[in-house]
């Protein structure tokens, strides 16, 4: 059945489909999901394999993820152009995934406001080489004009803003698909944009830097929400039962048949072939259900690649521009949290211990920072911005948490998730 109703919805939205493949879904009042084709990144999709999110305000558009390159951007753009006419303020980045923010440098030219976690941007840090280079491949020419851009307002946990009496709350629960996965809640209409959080219609795929744990850990945080639209980061807008059967169901399902696969003595040759046939009606599914099978397992057994270096996230002020900025404005900077460095370490979430001094195998660290307080104004071309945190205060270094191998750096990580 599921199967068919996709197959449906395709039918119905065919003739919606502008500019390099990305189709129109409007979802509620002012409220649309910019779908990109599945498949492959592709000189003809540039990049934008992936569902977008677009809300528009009486003071400016608010765009979910900036697009797979710099001309992926323009192509969403030329779409937005038919849906509003109102200029893209506030750009929001809800991954690492490069269709999800190496269309920046842009919407910086256009003069919006990007923002993203910082563990999002310190993914996008470590990954942006890897992620170039595989575009080159894929895209060729197509990728020409996109470098890397990083958002002008990093945050913790948590933000919010409003614009043009609109409020919309970022939420980064935990390390989902990337590190630094958030979702966009706007509650006017129900709606929240889930980013990699969801996948509608296709089967997800785990990566190095996945956590299935987490993941279950920030979907159930978005569905805590109780939303009445939900638009995914792949797939058609949908609602939050279909969400939790491709996405969540899938993840318990393959946690707890790996599970019993380890428990009666199973290798990571034979992980392969737990049982996932349940799910076979997504698309990708033969292609991606073994690689996720050992995903997790890999992940149970310490078995981890990660980056070789995480570069340092040096902070920057959040002040726009002289030519940006209205007159008197005062904008105060934010301070940075580093991401969580990957380590190896068990599947399940566990406590943390955070004394003042870190390991004995480790330095001590910079404090990371935690909103405490609302009151920043943020500004983009004709509106005023209220935004929060604008206040943080410091938290004391943490220890390698139990269970994890010493890595370098150690001691910077709140995470507790593999």
């Amino acid at each position: 059945m599921r199967p068919i109703l996709l197959a449906l919805w395709l039918t119905l939205v065919a003739g919606a489909a502008t500019a390099q493949g990305i189709t129109v879904q409007q979802v509620a009042p002012d409220t649309y999901a910019l779908i990109g084709p599945f498949g492959q990144r592709s000189p003809e999709n540039l990049g934008n394999n992936a569902t977008f999110g677009l809300v528009v305000t009486s003071e400016g558009a608010v765009l979910i993820d900036a697009g797979g390159s710099y001309r992926g951007a323009e192509a969403l753009h030329a779409t937005i152009r038919t849906i509003t006419d109102q200029p893209v303020v506030v750009v929001i980045d809800t991954g690492g995934q490069d269709h999800r923010w190496l269309g920046n440098s842009y919407w910086d030219a256009q003069g919006a406001q990007i923002v993203a976690s910082a563990a999002a941007v310190e993914d996008q840090k470590a990954r942006a080489s890897m992620q170039q280079t595989m575009l080159s491949a894929l895209l060729g020419e197509a990728l020409v004009g996109t470098d890397p851009y990083y958002a002008d307002i990093a945050f913790d946990d948590h933000h919010s803003f409003t614009l043009g009496g609109v409020t919309f709350e970022l939420r980064h629960p935990a390390p989902a698909h990337t590190p630094g996965d958030s979702f966009v809640w706007v509650p006017d209409t129900r709606t929240v944009f889930a980013g990699d959080i969801v996948f509608i219609g296709r089967l997800l795929g785990l990566l190095d830097v996945s956590s299935s744990a987490g993941w279950i850990e920030a979907f159930d945080a978005m569905a805590a929400l109780d939303p009445a639209h939900v638009v995914p980061g792949h797939g058609p807008a949908t609602d939050l039962a279909t969400a939790r059967h491709d996405t969540r169901d899938y993840l318990q399902h393959l946690r707890d048949t790996m599970r019993a696969h380890i428990d009666g003595g199973g290798d990571i040759i034979g992980s392969v072939k737990v049982d996932q046939s349940a799910f076979s009606y997504l698309r990708d599914f033969d292609a991606l259900a073994g690689r996720n099978a050992q995903a997790v397992f890999s992940k149970w057994n310490g078995v981890i690649r990660t980056p070789s270096s995480f570069p340092k996230y040096s902070p920057r002020s959040v002040p726009l521009s002289p030519a940006r900025t209205p007159p008197g404005a005062h904008i105060p900077p934010l301070p940075r949290q580093p991401a969580p460095y990957l380590r190896a370490m068990t599947d399940t979430p566990q406590p943390i211990s955070r004394p003042t001094t870190c390991a004995p195998t480790g330095p001590r660290i910079a404090p990371s920072w935690r909103p405490s307080a609302p009151s920043t104004r943020l500004w983009a071309p004709g509106s005023a911005v209220s935004a929060s945190p604008s206040a943080f205060t410091p938290s004391s270094a943490r220890p390698n948490p139990p269970g994890c191998r010493n890595r370098s750096p150690p001691c910077s990580s709140p995470s507790r998730f593999c």
